[in-house]
């Protein structure tokens, strides 16, 4: 909103998401309905997530271990106390058939891995998982490309890709931005949480922890994005290359609805209510034994 004195004086100036949410729309057909339908999600899981920290069996040298991964997806899970199903594939698990097999059947897929924007042929832009064997006979059974996405059938509400540059790709004319963020909205994503350029493990995980944690009160998807952004810009570093790179696009509903948050906070006031009345009845019945005695 306003220029720093210094560019290095990343904290003294203000930014627009200190105003705004903000939220890319990729057609037309969005612009005029933003957030999209409202059917209710038949899901058989609210949440799955899949994260990869070692890639030692890969001959591709650029892939460095994600040591964070395992526990930004396993944190994640545990955070969302709002969703009741909720189940993680790590390492060895977290394989290109086990996401086939699961990914299409969430409401919220989110994958902690290294991901390729391939310049050259966005259709072969590249989301890595684990190797199904360390000595699997397939060169590419650990990797799915943008034309195998396009395939798939997901209608998932959100899919949350925390790796490096998912949120980028070729511009092709009339066509637009080809590359893993358009394979993923072709597939039925409604909303799509990526990258723009490649951020340090440890606060990648932290951003991404955090996000969850705000969509888990209720808030919409813009929100809690703004809400871990202003987190990492006050608490973090305020450096935008850090919290910058995270973009919305799609729908903006909230993952937990308000009537939902209401339904539990009841259940937890009525279960209180009447555990206090069945202390007190104890205690009742104890002070009159007591008394005859």
């Amino acid at each position: 909103m306003e220029k720093p004195s210094k560019s290095y004086s990343y904290g003294e100036t203000t930014y627009a998401i200190e105003k705004f949410n903000t939220q890319y729309l990729t057609t037309l057909e969005d612009f005029k309905n933003p957030n999209g339908s409202s059917s209710v999600s038949k899901a058989r899981m609210n949440y799955v997530g899949y994260g990869v920290s070692n890639f030692d069996n890969y001959n591709n040298q650029s892939l460095v271990p994600l040591p964070y991964a395992q526990s930004e997806v396993t944190q994640i899970a545990e955070g969302l106390s709002n969703l009741s199903r909720v189940e993680t594939f790590i390492n060895e698990q977290s394989t290109k058939s086990t996401f086939k097999q699961t990914a299409p059947h969430s409401q919220v897929i989110h994958l902690a891995t290294h991901s390729e924007v391939s310049e050259r042929d966005p259709m072969f832009s590249t989301v890595y998982f684990s190797k199904s064997t360390a000595n699997s006979d397939s060169t590419f059974d650990d990797r799915f490309f943008a034309y195998e996405l396009f395939e798939m059938d997901l209608s998932n509400e959100m899919v949350m890709l925390n790796s490096c540059e998912s949120g980028s790709g070729s511009y092709i004319q009339g066509t637009g931005v080809m590359g893993i963020s358009r394979a993923l909205r072709y597939a039925g994503a409604k909303s799509l949480i990526l990258n723009l350029w490649s951020v340090n493990d440890m606060l990648a995980s932290e951003f991404a922890v955090q996000f969850y944690s705000h969509l888990n009160e209720g808030k919409s998807k813009a929100e809690a994005l703004r809400a871990a952004k202003l987190y990492s810009l006050n608490n973090k570093n305020a450096d935008p290359h850090f919290w910058g790179p995270y973009m919305l696009i799609g729908n903006t509903d909230p993952i937990v609805k308000p009537q939902q948050n209401k339904n539990l906070a009841m259940a937890g006031a009525f279960i209180f209510y009447f555990l206090l009345m069945v202390g007190l009845s104890y205690l009742t019945q104890r002070r009159i034994i007591f008394s005859k005695h």
